[in-house]
């Protein structure tokens, strides 16, 4: 778990469009997993006219250099279940954090901590409370191609119900970034793509890849209310119920006649549907699907 090239230019952007990094906790202590000559890049995207040497920024090959020079963070703060690496405070995130570290942080970073910890929901309440209102908290995880990586790969439907106007969050963007490797960092040739939310789409949002891909999530608090008192729901579903009980509401009587119309019985494919199916299926759920996913430059 670290910074890379690609989620380093993501928090140079972040920054240079205002986030304030003053106080920052990251999740893990972060590795540093950038090269020289796209440290001095992202060192002139700040506008740092004397700017430190890359070396200077790679003391332990710990990304927190980095983040207090080129994101201008005062204090880093690292979290871990054990202080193998030196982190600062040692928690297990499947507990809820102290209340001392409740708004105590204007942003949090989590280079690939989450899909290691059982209790998901835990940790992503813990994280919502750390920050402060107006605060930012990036999220780095697995979504297709890394199964045993670690406990889950991610779709990115949970980020934006989870990170919603009900939970006091708006969630900034969320991106794909294609591998080739399932060492995410081990080369410079990446794709990124911009996901649409699939509750605005309309429709849910599947894809099926060749390569290895990540989620990058950044969102942002913009006030306190109580979490998840409402569980979020998948916005097709949620859609369709809605459908339904409106449809129910208008009903003159109460339909006693079953769950909808009748279904036929279940057949497999013809081989020929199975090869339109093929087709469609490469179409439709690639990245290439401008409905879901919109490719910049990275």
């Amino acid at each position: 778990m670290g910074i890379t090239t690609i989620t380093g230019t993501h928090l140079v952007d972040a920054r240079n469009r205002g986030t304030n990094f003053r106080k920052t906790a990251t999740i893990g202590r972060l590795s540093l997993c950038i090269p020289r000559e796209d440290l001095e890049r992202l060192q002139k995207c700040r506008g740092m006219t004397n700017p430190e040497p890359p070396a200077s920024l790679f003391r332990n090959g710990f990304a927190d250099e980095f983040i207090r020079q080129v994101l201008d963070a005062e204090t880093v703060t690292s979290f871990d279940y054990s202080d193998y690496q030196g982190a600062d405070i040692t928690h297990d995130f499947n507990h809820p954090v102290p209340k001392t570290f409740h708004g105590a942080f204007d942003v949090l970073i989590d280079g690939g901590t989450m899909e290691h910890i059982f209790d998901v929901r835990q940790v992503l309440m813990n994280y919502m409370e750390m920050v402060k209102t107006g605060g930012s908290i990036f999220i780095n995880v697995p979504a297709n191609n890394l199964l045993g990586h670690g406990l889950y790969q991610f779709s990115p439907e949970l980020f934006y119900r989870v990170f919603s106007h009900d939970n006091g969050f708006v969630t900034e963007s969320v991106s794909v970034i294609e591998s080739p490797f399932t060492s995410v960092e081990a080369s410079r040739r990446h794709r990124c793509y911009r996901v649409a939310d699939p509750r605005i789409a309309g429709k849910r949002m599947r894809v099926i890849t060749a390569r290895p891909l990540m989620l990058w999530v950044h969102a942002r608090k913009t006030g306190q209310k109580p979490l998840f008192q409402t569980p979020p729901m998948q916005s097709d579903y949620a859609v369709t119920w809605d459908q339904h009980r409106k449809k129910q509401t208008g009903r003159a009587s109460p339909d006693h006649g079953g769950s909808g119309s009748p279904r036929t019985s279940f057949t497999y494919l013809t081989f020929w549907q199975e090869i339109r199916r093929h087709v469609m299926q490469a179409r439709k759920h690639a990245l290439r699907n401008r409905k879901f996913f919109k490719r910049y430059k990275c």
